[in-house]
């Protein structure tokens, strides 16, 4: 079941971090209160502008962080270690 949007941060136990529903989705702002409340505000902003919203890594896909990784390998390190 979706929560409905609030203006305040809501506790995932789980996970121990603050979250917002945005758009009917789960964002995971932050584990400091404080902070969760400052990424709310920037995403809600954002909503309302009509801009794409920032995705941190912590929303990524885990194939979009891996191909992230391995094109770094790649760009900083020797081509036995990216081959590796």
């Amino acid at each position: 079941m979706v929560r409905k949007t609030s203006d305040k941060p809501w506790l995932h136990a789980a996970s121990q971090f603050w979250c917002s529903t945005v758009r009917g989705k789960r964002e995971y702002l932050d584990k400091d209160y404080k902070a969760a409340c400052r990424k709310l505000k920037i995403i809600r902003e954002q909503v309302a502008t009509g801009e794409p919203l920032n995705r941190e890594w912590l929303g990524a896909p885990f194939a979009e962080l891996c191909d992230e990784f391995l094109a770094d390998t790649k760009a900083r390190k020797e081509q036995a270690t990216y081959d590796g």
